[in-house]
This record gives C-alpha cells, structure tokens and sequence, in this order.
C-alpha cells in the first residue's frame, strides 16, 4: 500500500480508508461521537447508515463514478464493496497493458476525490456531482503521474482527450 505513487497524506488515507479508520458516520456512532446535528445516514444516497463499504463503493452515487472510470482505462471486473478487497483488485490486476501501480494511483485519486467531495458536501453544504469528482480524479491521476514517473510529460489537454490510451505504458 505505501509503494503507491501518491502525496503522503493521500497515502494516509488509502490507509485509513482500507483498516476503516475514516469518520463516516458507523465509526463515529460506533465511538458514540455525536457532531453537531449531523446525521449518520449516507449524506449522497440518504437510504442508509454511511460506511466506508457503502460510501465509496456501494453507494449508488459512487458506483456510477466507478464505472466510468472503469470505462477509461478498459478495466472490466465486477465492484468489490470491502475496502481492501476493492484495493486488492486493483493492485493484484492488470487491464490491458496498465500496470498495477498507475491502477492503483487511479484507485487513489477515485476514492480520494469522493472523500474530498462528500467533505465539501457535508461541510460547506456544495452539491455532490458525479461528474466533477470524475474531473477532479482525473486531473489528480494526471498531476501525480506527472510529478513521480521519470518521462512522463503528457499535457493534461492531450493526457485526458484519451485517457485510455494515455493511462497505458508506451
């Protein structure tokens, strides 16, 4: 896990996000943390207690932004909705020519962006949409790409045109 080519806090939450060490809202009813008169229900589907499994995963909100970015890349595997098995998917399988490592900045980036925007969501009361948690993931698959692989110097403009035949090894 902490061989993926990420920033360090985003390492740490790939981490937190695997042992189910996140704030949702079973862990804070768990360690009875009452925060204001936020409620423990999924904040993008309100239909169930939120989870790590069902807010990045199951989530029907999240599960389109999953298939789309399977579409991508040519990735075609069923959702796994535990945290470490859905991570294990990633490292362990290649789609195509991609390699483990660059799914696995994808799977960062995906999970990280979702986090981010149900922060934002909750928080600073801004609407959850699916396509802009796309863009962001994108835009971060690219930008760490682009910062920890020696010769990669794709422009976004040309990288995200084809994001499939760019996310593949030359």
């Amino acid at each position: 896990m902490w061989k993926v080519k990420v920033p360090n806090k985003v390492g740490h939450f790939v981490w937190r996000l695997v042992r189910d060490k996140l704030p949702t809202g079973r862990n804070l009813n768990l360690r009875q943390i009452t925060v204001g008169d936020l409620n423990y229900i999924c904040p993008l589907c309100l239909r169930v207690e939120e989870s790590v499994d069902h807010l990045f995963f199951s989530c029907e909100r999240v599960r389109e932004i999953w298939l789309e970015c399977y579409s991508w890349i040519g990735f075609s595997s069923g959702v796994q909705v535990v945290p470490r098995e859905h991570f294990l998917q990633h490292w362990y399988c290649e789609s195509g020519r991609i390699d483990g490592q660059r799914q696995m900045v994808l799977w960062a980036a995906v999970t990280w962006c979702i986090w981010r925007h149900r922060n934002k969501y909750i928080f600073n009361n801004q609407e959850f949409r699916g396509e802009t948690v796309l863009d962001d993931a994108m835009f971060f698959i690219w930008s760490w790409l682009n910062a920890l692989e020696k010769g990669f110097n794709v422009p976004f403009q040309v990288w995200s045109s084809n994001i499939r035949m760019n996310f593949v090894r030359g």
